[in-house]
């Protein structure tokens, strides 16, 4: 009962539900911060800029400054 542009789309539909992966879950609001913070941090550790525990200290604030602010 579909006309061919429907057909089409029912296949490709049929193809990704067979083949496809779930979607990446979204992240909460403020949580796109995350790469950034990390990258710097993780830098400033590597780097000998700040100690492994001051950095995750640095990290867990910033995080949930990030997340309260959203």
């Amino acid at each position: 009962m579909l006309d061919d542009a429907g057909e089409a789309n029912s296949a490709y539909v049929e193809q990704v539900s067979q083949n496809g992966a779930p979607a990446a879950p979204i992240p909460p609001a403020g949580g796109s911060a995350l790469n950034d913070i990390t990258s710097r941090i993780d830098s400033d550790v590597l780097f000998g800029n700040v100690s492994p525990a001051d950095g995750a200290a640095e990290w867990v604030a910033q995080m949930e400054q990030a997340l309260a602010s959203a």
